[in-house]
């Protein structure tokens, strides 16, 4: 499902921002306007009216802190307000690219004080203009970085109206000092004395103003909307990941509530039949041993394969209980210290006899240091047996397994490497598969369960491990097993 609308958060968050950056550019401004100020007053030969300019500093100041509590109730607020109705003004300062969100009249109040923030610093630039020198002042071209401010927050049209605003104010100062309506304070400089009442010089300066503030309106709308178009793309992008990745965590949740489930199902299940093909398969051995009596040569080669069937079924429910214990463990039951090595030899001592009289070689080769692993005893045993025990069911008679044990690194590496028939190719990407065994796998051993890898890879997962297979068909397979080391001293 495809979300067109970006969410509350990053609309908003996008635009508080802004004004958390404009209120601290102003505090900037304060700053700097004094230090202008007094370098004016005692380096440079320029009438100063200190009371005035003074006065419209302090108003900046305090327009400030009323816009930085303000902006603090914002921050405050934010997302906490329903939709709402928005009203005509902010329609009209509210930038297209950003509209139809989730939270519109709270991004539209935001919006709102951006423009009354701007509205009152062209008001108090005007005042500043005129009580350094009227359209004589270069202080005039500060206009224009209003309007800029104002591409970034506001609507296009609602930069041109400030645009239009800035240039109003300088000609009401400029025109109004001209024609003697309000008193003109010199600055000097380039102009000479009396210039400011020259209609045509002052009809130039604010022409060549005017046309330069609606440059920059235009360039600067034209430019924020875009950034405001992208903008709004990666946002809704982001929130369409961010919806998506909480749909896939939910799904994935569910797979593993499942997954536990179906192990609980599985482990209770074979746990139950476990016994009771056990009593059947000691049933079926008594009698085929002639305990209960001899038995005709037909009913006797029936309980042969009866029996052989029983102990088939009674090992594949041993290895159903073995795979959904090491998928359910606990975590507590990964906490203990267990050496590698003690668990390697006492696998190999238990194989040994099945080794001998399938004339395969068992050699171990293990490091002089400890190689400690944190996890599950038993798990880590029934890993061990499996691998073990399949180099073995699957080497031929002469043939050779060799089993390593290596610690360094700050890891643990337990390799088994045979002299076996090998696993094809095409069967090596299904080899952790429950149920699957290999076609040359299915001829040279007929039985097994084809859950012992699936019960490996279960395990190493559940010990945050990582297990590899090397194999060449004829000439033997290497299973690779690596756990992350752990310190201290295995429990006895």
């Amino acid at each position: 499902m495809t979300h067109q609308r970006p969410t509350r958060y990053a609309v908003e968050v996008a635009l508080i921002a802004r004004l958390g950056w404009l209120i601290r550019l102003r505090w900037l401004a304060v700053v700097g306007f004094a230090a202008y100020i007094e370098v004016a007053r005692w380096l440079l030969p320029v009438p100063v009216a200190l009371g005035p300019l003074y006065g419209a500093l302090a108003a900046l100041a305090v327009c400030n802190g009323v816009y930085h509590l303000v902006f603090l109730w914002f921050l405050r607020d934010s997302g906490h307000r329903g939709p709402g109705r928005v009203g005509p003004f902010a329609r009209f300062c509210l930038p297209q690219e950003i509209r139809d969100t989730e939270s519109e009249q709270e991004v539209a109040r935001a919006t709102i004080f951006a423009a009354v923030q701007i509205i009152i610093d062209l008001v108090l630039l005007a005042a500043v203009l005129h009580f350094s020198g009227g359209i004589e002042n270069p202080v005039r071209y500060f206009f224009i970085f209003h309007v800029i401010l104002a591409s970034l927050l506001l609507a296009r049209r609602a930069t041109f109206a400030a645009a239009t605003l800035g240039f109003l104010l300088i000609a009401a100062v400029s025109l109004g000092e001209c024609f003697g309506i309000i008193p003109h304070i010199g600055f000097g400089g380039p102009w000479s004395e009396g210039a400011y009442k020259v209609p045509a010089m002052v009809g130039e300066r604010l022409s060549l103003l005017g046309i330069t503030l609606y440059i920059a309106a235009y360039l600067g709308g034209t430019v924020a909307g875009h950034l405001r178009k992208h903008e709004r793309e990666v946002m809704v992008l982001t929130d369409n990941l961010a919806r998506e990745a909480e749909e896939l965590e939910v799904a994935l949740r569910r797979e593993r509530e499942l997954e536990q489930s179906k192990s609980r199902y599985m482990r209770r299940v074979a746990h139950e039949l476990r016994g009771r093909l056990g009593t059947i398969h000691t049933a079926l051995g008594t009698v085929a041993r002639g305990f209960a009596g001899s038995l005709p040569p037909a009913a006797q080669d029936l309980v042969d394969r009866s029996a052989v069937r029983a102990g088939e079924l009674a090992e594949m429910t041993s290895d159903l209980l073995a795979l959904s214990r090491a998928r359910e463990v606990e975590p507590v039951a990964l906490t203990a210290l267990v050496d590698l090595r003690a668990v390697v030899n006492e696998v190999a001592d238990e194989l040994s006899s099945h080794a001998r009289e399938s004339a395969v070689t068992v050699e171990v080769q293990e490091a002089p240091e400890p190689a400690i692993v944190r996890g599950d005893p038993e798990g880590l045993g029934q890993l061990v047996r499996n691998l073990v025990a399949n180099a073995v069911r699957y080497t031929p008679g002469g043939g050779r397994v060799v089993i390593r044990v290596m610690s360094g690194a700050g890891e643990v590496c337990f390799e088994v490497s045979d002299t076996g028939i090998g696993i094809p190719e095409d069967a090596l990407s299904h080899i952790w598969d429950e149920f699957y065994r290999a076609k040359n796998a299915r001829e040279h051993a007929r039985d097994g369960t084809g859950l012992g890898m699936a019960i490996v890879k279960a395990v190493v997962e559940r010990h945050g491990g990582l297990v590899t297979l090397a194999s060449e068909v004829g000439k033997g397979t290497t299973a690779k097993v690596v756990f992350p080391a752990a310190a201290g001293a295995p429990e006895a």
